[in-house]
């Protein structure tokens, strides 16, 4: 197996030693599976490829995972160890009771769970990363160090005319886009890597964004690329707009994570912002297309990357043929060659791809997190107060409803709650009443309960676009904080 990001990220003195005190203290401790809780930083980096170096999985934990969800990776992934920040830091929350004993070195507390027992993963796995998932508990995907060694590689050459000698890691390295897309292939490219905490950039939980922090994060260290998500670039072109922010030095700004509006990207391109759209699924380590620099078409997602096929079926639903994940935490099925992606779309004569949806309910946020609307509902229906509830939010930078109430109390306050179990990006923001229960007699639902998605759009389409534009006109800070719109 090739391990070349290691040998890079050796050769770099403030990764080097790091690397080698990681891997003492994983050895000290006699653990195999770790679960990374650091923030952003050159020992994230350091802590993940220690792993590697010894053949230890390693389990990133994203920041904007609800307790539950976390303590969800660490169960189905049988973690022994969860490595956190400054030794000065409390016990987290939301780490489970079973972690009783710890190590302490380099500034960081390796918390562990001596009596966990370790079930079978796939050969070669590691690193499993848990998506932001489209039900309430994510789903962990077992990765091999090859197959993110091939991605990030691939990037490099499908990048190579942009030039890129400074990357700036924005997002959470946690998610594997930044992780790979970012991190690993700055290494392999022997980049300027940049990588300052998340407060540094602005950033709480997955949707949250101080614009100010922002722009000074980005003047401070003008990079030459910078990996976006569709919310984070409608905020640069604004920034850029208003002349608060010059993109001369920028050379290749990737969007993707969700679907971002061709209109955006040629508004952007229009005030000198480098923007190019890339797709991909955890399942294939992070990228498989990427439009770049001379490889470039507004509207598509662009080429698969060299070592993917793509093709549709009968529906439309793209697949791919190539390397890919090594299965699923708590399966035993290896999955197929071919992988199916769950999106519609096609593939023009040049080779160019178009992703037109997801097939089914699901949907993705303007800030990346991909939602199943059935999670959510199922959280607010729970609520004494609620009778019935629909969840809008695709490419929206926050999630909307229709709340039919029960006629018992405030539900107001039920929404609050269901928030308060709901990770962020996962919350309603905006909301309005209607009355009249969902049923067949209007077709917003079937006989049996089942709402008719396309129906109650429709029915509504007027109060949901009144929340949208209340959306579009509110503060980053505000998108989580809950709020009924009077009807």
């Amino acid at each position: 197996m090739s391990r070349a990001v290691l040998e890079r990220a050796r050769q770099r003195p403030e990764l080097g030693s790091r690397i080698e005190t990681f891997r003492a203290l994983f050895d000290a401790a006699g653990v195999r599976r770790i679960g990374l809780a650091l923030d952003n930083g050159p020992d994230w980096i350091a802590a993940d490829l220690a792993a590697l170096a010894d053949d230890r999985v390693v389990v990133p934990l994203a920041p904007f995972f609800s307790p539950v969800q976390l303590q969800h990776a660490l169960d189905s992934a049988d973690c022994q160890a969860v490595l956190t920040e400054s030794i000065d830091t409390a016990r987290p929350g939301w780490l489970p009771a079973r972690f009783t004993d710890d190590l302490r070195q380099a500034g960081h507390r390796l918390w562990l769970d001596p009596d966990r027992s370790l079930r079978g993963l796939p050969p070669g796995t590691f690193k499993i990363s848990f998506t932001s998932g489209t039900t309430g508990q994510p789903k962990g995907i077992c990765l091999s160090a090859a197959l993110l060694e091939q991605v990030a590689l691939a990037l490099l050459e499908r990048t190579a005319a942009a030039a890129i000698e400074r990357h700036l890691c924005l997002l959470p390295l946690a998610v594997l886009l930044e992780n790979v897309a970012g991190a690993w292939s700055a290494i392999l490219g022997d980049m300027t890597l940049i990588v300052p905490r998340q407060r540094e950039c602005g950033f709480s939980g997955s949707s949250g964004l101080d614009s100010a922090r922002w722009l000074d994060c980005l003047e401070r260290h003008r990079p030459h690329s910078i990996i976006v998500l569709p919310q984070m670039l409608k905020l640069l072109h604004a920034l850029v707009v208003d002349q608060r922010y010059d993109p001369s030095d920028l050379r290749m700004v990737a969007v993707g994570g969700a679907r971002t509006p061709p209109g955006l990207i040629e508004a952007a391109r229009r005030v000198g912002l480098p923007v190019h759209e890339g797709y991909g699924m955890t399942e294939c380590g992070s990228v498989i297309c990427l439009n770049a620099p001379g490889q470039d078409r507004t509207g598509s997602v662009g080429r698969p990357l060299r070592h993917l096929q793509l093709r549709t079926d009968a529906t439309g639903q793209i697949l791919i043929d190539g390397p890919h994940h090594l299965g699923q935490v708590g399966t035993t099925a290896a999955p197929a060659r071919q992988w199916a992606t769950g999106d519609r779309g096609s593939i023009d004569a040049q080779g160019f791809v178009h992703i037109e949806g997801r097939i089914g309910n699901s949907y993705c946020t303007a800030w990346g997190r991909n939602i199943a609307p059935e999670w959510i509902e199922a959280e607010l229906d729970a609520q004494p107060e609620i009778a019935q509830s629909f969840v809008h939010g695709r490419e929206l930078p926050a999630n909307v409803a229709v709340v039919v109430p029960s006629g018992h109390g405030d539900p107001a306050a039920a929404v609050d709650r269901a928030n308060a179990g709901l990770p962020d990006y996962a919350r309603i923001s905006l909301w309005c009443i209607r009355q009249q229960p969902f049923g067949p007699v209007d077709g917003s639902a079937t006989s049996n309960g089942r709402l008719c998605r396309s129906r109650l759009f429709e029915l509504h389409q007027t109060e949901l676009e009144r929340l949208i534009r209340e959306l579009g006109s509110a503060p980053a800070f505000l998108l989580n904080q809950t709020e009924r719109i009077p009807a």
